[in-house]
């Protein structure tokens, strides 16, 4: 997950003070990825093909095989890492305050209010995720989640809503934010982009050594440990850096083409399997480096061009997309287990049940726009008051604020 500004962040302002209204669209492409991903394996009881040998087995009913488009859905996290590295750095540049005391209040408001609102309701109050505090168990997966390290532990990262590792990572790659910031002063944003980029690859070829030798899944202290998404989400903002500067984005000469198609092989095939994550966030670069290369020369060409309804679908939800990644997986799950617990599996089509799981959105987006506007906004302007309170106690002229 995403993440906080790559999920639900208000525009991206750009060096003109406009914005950039396509990231919205991108982020709501990216979450009903993520939403038809997860309504998937609560239909079928799988989200991947297995394994046969070392390429996938397609040998599943033809229900699942036509819906294999849609298991590519997870790569929507990957959208969420790279636009929030961009709209992370591109802030950060334009803050009036750029201390790093200053983006930790930023990035807390931003991420931390509207995740605690929603643990907080679905540890004591949804029913089908309230856990039981008088047990051990119950109050250590409590505190992992309010502090943010549940992500990496075997017996926390998948408890309560397992959609929520992505946010405990995206705050621990803000941590690492201050780190990448001196190293691009000293080596510039391309030894940035090699550095980051030769640990996420190198940790993802232990990773797939691991598995390959073992046959067993990586350890969550792996598999969700921030520096292996770290080159994901620095891709973001090296193109962001360039952006401000009005220099050519990285990236921006490569093949989206290519870089899908790699993404789609390395999804196919199991020894390569752990860099799909990083190829699907190499095409998300792609393709916004070359669409911001394409709206320098022309302003005129900084938006899609879309059916008005579905474009202001994608906009809507984009706007509030982080409100949705906290709260849908839990209220798409509740669907079929109140048909199973009436109905017996079998009786049931999965096509069916995925239908159903579907029709959740409807429920899903206005409860994530009261959420939007009601714990994320308010949040959003404390933090404001916060900084603005911080330069006058330091003597710095109280100049508006860009709002990351």
């Amino acid at each position: 997950m995403p993440a906080t500004e790559g999920a639900g962040g208000s525009p991206a302002p750009t060096a003109a003070g406009d914005h950039l209204a396509f990231l919205d669209q991108v982020r709501g492409v990216a979450i009903i990825c993520v939403f038809v991903y997860h309504a998937l394996f609560q239909a079928f009881r799988r989200d991947q093909l297995d394994w046969s040998g070392w390429h996938r087995n397609f040998d599943v009913p033809a229900s699942f095989l036509g819906l294999y488009p849609v298991t590519w859905g997870w790569a929507g996290v990957a959208i969420f890492f790279v636009v929030s590295g961009f709209c992370i750095h591109l802030s950060h540049a334009r803050a009036r305050d750029p201390s790093v005391i200053s983006f930790f209040i930023r990035r807390w408001f931003r991420i931390y209010p509207p995740y605690l609102a929603a643990l907080l309701f679905f540890v004591f109050v949804f029913p089908h995720t309230r856990l039981d505090l008088h047990s051990r168990w119950g109050l250590g997966q409590l505190f992992s989640h309010l502090l943010l390290l549940h992500n990496l532990d075997d017996r926390t990262w998948s408890t309560i809503n397992v959609a929520w590792w992505s946010v405990a990572v995206e705050f621990q790659l803000y941590l690492l934010y201050p780190l990448l910031l001196a190293a691009a002063r000293r080596f510039g944003w391309h030894g940035v982009l090699v550095m980051t980029a030769a640990v996420e690859i190198g940790l993802r070829l232990g990773g797939d050594a691991y598995q390959l030798t073992t046959d067993r899944p990586l350890p969550a202290l792996l598999f969700n440990f921030p520096l292996y998404f770290w080159f994901s989400w620095t891709m973001g903002a090296a193109i962001a850096d360039a952006y401000l500067k009005g220099e050519p984005p990285p990236f921006s000469r490569s093949s989206f083409w290519l870089a899908l198609a790699l993404f789609v092989c390395a999804d196919l095939i199991k020894p390569l399997r752990e860099f799909s994550f990083t190829l699907a966030a190499l095409a998300t670069a792609v393709a916004i480096a070359r669409f911001l290369s394409r709206g320098v020369l022309d302003p005129g060409r900084r938006k899609f061009f879309l059916p008005r309804r579905l474009d202001d679908h994608l906009r809507f939800t984009g706007v509030c997309s982080y409100s949705i990644y906290l709260i849908h997986l839990p209220i798409v799950e509740v669907w079929p287990q109140l048909v199973r617990s009436v109905v017996p599996s079998s009786a049931v089509h999965p096509l069916l049940l995925y239908a159903g799981c579907l029709t959740s959105w409807a429920l899903i987006v206005p409860l994530s726009w009261m959420m939007y506007r009601h714990v994320e906004l308010p949040a959003i302007a404390m933090g404001k008051r916060v900084i603005q309170s911080r330069r006058k106690l330091r003597g710095i002229a109280d100049l508006p604020y860009t709002r990351g």
